[in-house]
């Protein structure tokens, strides 16, 4: 599997989750984020970590890992309030 297509892969599981909560309750909606999306989130983040190290950062997938992994875009969600939501940043496949 390509980088972009795991990727692409975690960002949907974020999103499935998403929808599986939708219409659920304020405070329901807070903790199944925070029991299910927080680790996919995390994990999303150090798979992203593990990525950047091993391509060149010269390369256009390097760079924006680079750019992603600084930024924590994606990565670190806040999952304080109900409202909060996922936000990942797709790779893009060029």
């Amino acid at each position: 599997m390509t980088i972009a297509a795991e990727g692409l892969r975690r960002i949907a599981e974020l999103y499935r989750i998403e929808g599986e909560i939708r219409g659920m309750g304020p405070g329901q909606r807070l903790s199944a984020r925070q029991a299910r999306t927080a680790p996919l989130a995390a994990g999303f983040g150090e798979w992203l970590q593990s990525q950047r190290r091993r391509i060149s950062s010269k390369s256009r997938l390097g760079e924006k890992l680079a750019i992603s992994t600084a930024s924590g875009a994606g990565c670190r969600p806040s999952f304080t309030t109900a409202a909060s939501r996922p936000a990942p940043m797709p790779l893009s496949a060029d």
